[in-house]
């Protein structure tokens, strides 16, 4: 099969584009039909007349546009049908920089709340939101909302949320508040904004942000540090601390930390301050659950020992599905919070208006405590219930800490190998795999009872004890 095709020097495209023009004319006109092989490399650059580089470049156009493959020691083929008039988004998604995450994040999708860490539906919180939402109507048919609005978010609200933060030790001005959306949306932009490829990103080794894809797209340099059962090693953080050249940012989540419910101690925390005001290292602190602390008195967040403002501080509402608070603050230096603040308007990163309305009215009101402590009763009623059913259930077998079992349950098989068994599919709702958290843990299971419906939390015990069984290889 010869081809006679000639460049035209009177046009300003590249002569591998006219080439790849003159193809793929022949396949759409028929000339060239699906499935036909084209002569060997070297028979083609001959009756063509052009060099290898053309000829590789020509072909590789029509292979991105899916009208040519190539298939190792037998050549070029034609791949010309209707089908290949759609795009290809497998290859863009292979190639762009936010990949998405493994394939068994997917299930997530499936649970309660899990999904976002939220409690399950059967935590009813709508006579909470009844009295909010009566006030609310009240600010807004009264017109007194809109100058109350910036874009900082509420004025009143950060006012109230202010006040809040006393209760935790912290001691703050509204200016250094701003309000955001949910926590993983504004986890991306915080750190877009303070860092690039070459910063250095150090966190607990076992940690959900390993879960959120789009922390990674950012492709800072992520350093995991050893925890123990006190938190965060502030051994192992000051070594690495040491090590790094640019721009280093510490990310902790001090309290019922996710998956494993380690409390880092007052003494792992005034450690920790010290370090990062030794090397003036910026931190970010994620506190999702001191306002549902059970057991006892939760312990002042880092924040509130911080003050040189090198702590930013990430609180939120604790979220019921499915009324959904994507509601939280950032607490920071004033320089931060305007920073931040541009990053989000330019990004269309804000927080919803109605939200914040009922945050403040709950906050001021007083119901968010109410409702606080009939969550620390719900969370410590699925806490006793989880904890028979894994003794029942999955004694034999596994090892927990039940003084860190409260939202998070971390359960150990030191005999099991996860990672194999959920490669194969085998998924189960509600149980996510230690390696989801750090990709060097094949042996734990993260549970959250509060997020799964009471009638499902025997279910899924027995569903992990089966497979605990099936695939035990002690």
């Amino acid at each position: 099969m010869l081809f006679s095709w000639k460049p035209d020097t009177n046009l300003k495209s590249p002569i591998y584009m006219q080439l790849a023009d003159y193809f793929r004319a022949k396949i759409k006109m028929g000339d060239l039909k699906n499935g036909t092989k084209l002569p060997g490399r070297e028979t083609l650059m001959d009756s063509l007349n052009v060099s290898k580089t053309t000829l590789i470049s020509a072909f590789s156009q029509l292979q991105r546009e899916g009208l040519l493959t190539s298939h190792p020691k037998s050549g070029y083929f034609i791949n010309y049908n209707l089908e290949n008039g759609r795009v290809n988004w497998n290859d863009y998604t292979r190639m762009a920089r936010h990949k998405t995450s493994v394939y068994e994040y997917r299930h997530w999708g499936e649970s309660d709340g899990l999904t976002n860490f939220s409690l399950s539906s059967d935590f009813h919180m709508e006579k909470y939101l009844v009295d909010a939402m009566r006030g609310a109507s009240e600010r807004i048919s009264a017109g007194k909302t809109a100058p109350e609005l910036t874009k900082y978010g509420l004025t009143s609200l950060r006012e109230s949320i202010r006040k809040h933060l006393e209760k935790l030790g912290i001691k703050t001005k509204a200016e250094n508040i701003l309000i955001s959306s949910e926590t993983i949306q504004r986890l991306f932009y915080v750190y877009e904004s303070l860092l690039n490829a070459n910063s250095n990103f150090l966190y607990e080794n076992t940690n959900i942000i390993n879960t959120i894809s789009n922390i990674h797209s950012i492709g800072m340099n992520m350093i995991p540090v050893k925890m123990d059962k006190h938190g965060m090693s502030a051994v192992e953080l000051e070594k690495k601390l040491i090590k790094c050249k640019c721009c280093p940012i510490v990310h902790v989540d001090p309290t019922d930390q996710a998956p494993t419910g380690v409390v880092m101690s007052k003494r792992r925390r005034q450690e920790i301050m010290n370090i990062i005001q030794k090397y003036r290292v910026p931190l970010v602190e994620i506190d999702h659950s001191s306002n549902i602390w059970h057991d006892r008195p939760a312990l002042n967040p880092l924040k509130s020992i911080d003050r040189n403002d090198n702590i930013i501080y990430l609180g939120s509402l604790l979220k019921c599905h499915p009324y959904d608070f994507q509601l939280s603050w950032i607490v920071a230096d004033r320089f931060i919070i305007e920073h931040l603040s541009n990053v989000f308007i330019q990004t269309g990163v804000k927080p919803n208006f109605t939200m914040q309305l009922l945050a403040d009215e709950m906050i001021k009101s007083g119901n968010i405590y109410k409702m606080t402590e009939d969550i620390s009763a719900f969370i410590r009623s699925r806490k006793e219930l989880t904890l028979a059913l894994c003794e029942k259930h999955l004694k034999s077998r596994g090892f927990w800490i039940e003084k860190n079992c409260n939202f998070h349950f971390w359960l150990d098989f030191p005999d099991v190998n996860f990672k194999n068994i959920f490669s194969k599919r085998e998924l189960i709702t509600n149980v996510y795999p230690g390696y989801f958290f750090d990709k060097n843990d094949t042996s734990h299971i993260l549970l959250c009872p509060a997020s799964i419906q009471e009638q499902d939390i025997e279910k899924t015990i027995i569903r992990l004890r089966d497979l605990v069984n099936e695939n035990y290889r002690g």
